[in-house]
C-alpha cells in the first residue's frame, strides 16, 4: 500500500509538468502528461479529476497545428486548474503516507484534512 501510494504521489506532480509542458507549447507532451494524470486519478478514485484529465487529453489530441492564443490560453487555464487539483490531492496523500508510518489509517487522514473519498 505504502509503495501504491508514493506511485501515486510522484504520478500526480506531473500535473506542474502538463503546465510546463503546454507553456512552453510542448502539446504532444502535455498530451502524454494529460494521459498519465487521467490514469492516476482514475485509480485514486478522483473522478471529476479524471474527467478534467480526459478533456484536456482529447482537446490536445485533436489539435491541427498550432493552437490560436484563445484556444492556447484556455487550454493553460485548464492544466493550471488540473495541477491545482492534483496538489490537493497530492496533500492528502502525503498525509496518508505520513499516516502509515505513524500507524494511522489512511481514512483518519482524509477525515482530518476535511477530504471525503466522495469529494475526491
Amino acid at each position: 500500500l505504502y509503495g501504491r501510494l508514493m506511485s501515486m504521489f510522484i504520478e500526480l506532480k506531473r500535473a506542474d509538468e502538463l503546465v510546463v509542458a503546454l507553456d512552453q507549447a510542448d502539446y504532444q507532451g502535455a498530451r502524454l502528461l494529460a494521459h498519465t494524470i487521467k490514469g492516476t486519478t482514475a485509480t485514486i478514485g478522483a473522478e471529476a479529476m479524471r474527467q478534467a484529465a480526459a478533456s484536456l487529453e482529447d482537446s490536445l489530441r485533436s489539435l491541427a497545428g498550432t493552437p490560436d492564443d484563445a484556444l492556447r490560453s484556455e487550454l493553460q487555464a485548464r492544466a493550471r486548474a488540473l495541477a491545482t487539483g492534483c496538489a490537493t490531492l497530492q496533500a492528502a496523500i502525503g498525509g496518508a503516507l505520513a499516516a502509515l508510518k505513524n500507524d494511522g489509517t489512511i481514512a483518519d487522514i482524509f477525515k482530518r484534512n476535511g477530504i471525503s473519498y466522495q469529494a475526491i
